[in-house]
């Protein structure tokens, strides 16, 4: 890469492909029903024109407890989507509004993109392809699908890194702010993105590094650490400003944060790291391919060897295992290229991609995490491949963008035909008793607890007010509800509709299938087809 005296003035035109592309491919999905956790988000952002300052104030049926829980029992104090939803909670919670608002983060994450990589010496043809890169990445396609703060996060990192890179050439007071506002508020979205501050200061630092040099860290003085000093200070202050506590017990049925996290979930959560960096992104493959024959060697030897294990041993782990070793292989080839480069800037941007590794350890470990770590791998690909000809570039460049979309949306549709089962289901079975005056209840999460709930029906709890007899209630399996609801004592009924959904395509989420984009506990695969129902609904008639 040459460094670009001037990046500003391409930034907008050569990021204009990349956000035509990310239109185009989200635009089809406006009215896309909301999915997985995006109802949690929601009704955050609800809360947060109730009581301003503390989003996480409320409580929700979740998790299949037989009761309404705080949102701080649920999750973190990330308080961030409750004030970027908080627009779609006036337009009446529509679904348009709501992805409107994410594809608009979207678009300013390929500008920022785009401008990062001029930062980091690209011409105008490889930042344009880096945003074209980042837009056509699969994990962020699924993501820019829901309203969950990935996509948000995203923006706001890569804005600060941008910009906090323009600070260190410039040392305009103004790109201080700006990168220490973006890097603050960030983790209030996803909390891993917190590492990017102590990667914005190695580059801050990186003319003292290397060789080692106390001196010349002290000669750069404090002001030189503004947009680091600013970033801790707003991250702080915004989380103190809207601090809700932990409830001190735990309410029956809530799973034990032990439970939750624990070294004995990195080797589950491993093999899912490597896969979707190998399958939700593109520098995986790119990096093993483009690394020549030791690359295309290292894949082959491991797939093969895990295609033997799987048949030959009978190990049904083995391919999985084997993908997943192939992701995490690629990843060293591209710290270990990038040291080698000697670019630092470079090596940090290969660092960036390491952030979500303190979250192994959790409970799970979705493709969504890789989310803000998208704008420096595609500024990376963007990098190795333009040291191919020009007509090789052309045609490798072209089967990356066309692959991550179609892959990208594959992910959206089958998560399309998640979400959209709920509100169906909704629309025929619950709504009509609740419009001619009967009541309804429902045991569950995700799109069914929202589109249930905007029906007009209850969650079924332990705690009153309780169902009467005749009245519904409507529960189904991905998420568990019918599992939880045989457990749950005291309510009689009987079955009087089962409702499948599902002819053969694509699934994101499916125990059957071992497809789990959202959560590697339904599977390790990102997308898989399947003939397997998309989900199956009950409707109970209580007694």
């Amino acid at each position: 890469m040459t460094r670009d005296t001037k990046p500003e003035r391409h930034v907008l035109r050569c990021a204009a492909p990349g956000v035509l592309l990310a239109a185009l491919c989200l635009l089809p999905f406006l009215n896309k029903a909301f999915t997985i956790d995006d109802p949690y988000f929601l009704a955050e952002a609800r809360q947060t024109l109730i009581t301003p300052l503390t989003p996480a104030a409320v409580a929700i049926c979740w998790d299949n407890a037989a009761h309404k829980r705080p949102l701080r029992e649920i999750g973190s104090n990330a308080a961030l989507m409750g004030y970027v939803l908080a627009p779609v909670i006036l337009l009446g919670s529509r679904e348009w509004a709501g992805h409107l608002t994410i594809l608009l983060f979207l678009a300013a994450a390929v500008i920022a993109t785009v401008s990062l990589a001029f930062r980091c010496g690209a011409d105008p043809r490889q930042a344009m392809l880096a945003g074209l890169i980042f837009a056509s990445t699969p994990v962020v396609l699924g993501m820019a699908g829901t309203v969950l703060p990935d996509i948000p996060v995203t923006a706001l990192g890569v804005l600060g890194m941008e910009r906090l890179l323009a600070w260190k050439e410039e040392r305009k007071i103004h790109q201080a702010v700006v990168a220490g506002v973006a890097l603050g508020l960030a983790p209030l979205g996803r909390s891993h993105t917190l590492l990017l501050l102590p990667i914005g200061a190695l580059i801050l630092a990186s003319g003292a590094l290397w060789p080692p040099s106390l001196r010349k860290l002290r000669a750069m003085g404090l002001v030189h650490w503004l947009p680091i000093i600013l970033a801790g200070c707003c991250f702080v202050f915004f989380t103190w400003i809207t601090f809700v506590p932990s409830p001190s017990a735990l309410l029956p049925g809530a799973p034990n944060p032990e439970q939750l996290g624990g070294l004995h979930n990195v080797r589950h959560n491993l093999p899912a790291l490597g896969i979707d960096w190998l399958l939700t992104t593109a520098i995986g493959i790119v990096w093993l391919i483009r690394g020549g024959w030791r690359g295309t060697l290292a894949l082959a030897a491991i797939l093969l060897a895990g295609q033997i294990a799987r048949y030959g041993l009978d190990y049904d782990l083995a391919t999985v295992l084997s993908v997943g070793l192939a992701g995490l292989v690629a990843l060293g080839f591209v710290l270990v290229e990038t040291w080698r480069s000697g670019r630092p800037v470079l090596f940090w941007l290969a660092v960036w991609l390491l952030i979500p590794l303190p979250i192994l350890p959790y409970i799970h470990f979705p493709a969504k995490y890789l989310a803000p770590c998208a704008p420096a791998a595609a500024i990376l690909i963007a990098w190795t491949l333009s040291r191919l000809t020009t007509t090789r570039l052309a045609m490798v460049s072209s089967v990356v963008i066309c692959a991550g979309v179609a892959f990208g949306v594959a992910i959206l549709k089958a998560d399309a035909a998640l979400a959209g089962s709920a509100r169906h289901v909704i629309a025929e079975e619950i709504a009509p008793h609740t419009r001619a005056g009967g009541q309804a209840w429902y045991f569950g999460q995700w799109a069914l607890h929202w589109y249930a709930e905007k029906a007009g029906a209850d969650c079924l709890t332990t705690d009153p007010p309780y169902p009467h007899k005749g009245d519904l209630l409507i529960s189904d399996e991905i998420d568990g509800g019918d599992y939880f609801l045989q457990n749950l004592p005291g309510f009689p009924r009987h079955l009087i509709r089962t409702v499948t959904i599902g002819e053969p395509g694509g699934r994101v989420v499916s125990p059957a299938a071992g497809a789990g984009f959202f959560s590697n506990a339904f599977g390790y695969w990102p997308w898989l087809w399947s003939d397997a129902p998309i989900n199956t609904y009950h409707v109970w008639v209580l007694e």
